[in-house]
């Protein structure tokens, strides 16, 4: 069993960085299973400003990603 704990600042680079492991290691007949998790680790408080219009404040989240991989070679 081979488990690997990957995390990344966007989903884009969680895929990729998930597909980098798997293409290294993932043999033929392994089971894989996947966790998948997001936690927001801040935020920005924005003003919405736009000539002539009314102001429209807004809030920008941002999000760590994370996933766990298990490969399990098969029960025969």
């Amino acid at each position: 069993m081979r488990v690997f704990s990957v995390s990344a600042p966007s989903m884009q680079e969680l895929i990729d960085r998930i597909a980098v492991i798997l293409g290294e290691h993932l043999d033929t007949g392994d089971e894989l299973h996947v966790a998948f998790s997001s936690m927001q680790n801040g935020s920005q408080e924005h003003a919405g400003r736009k000539l002539l219009q009314t102001p429209r404040p807004w809030t920008e989240l941002f999000f760590e990603y994370s996933a766990m991989l298990v490969l399990r070679a098969r029960a025969t």
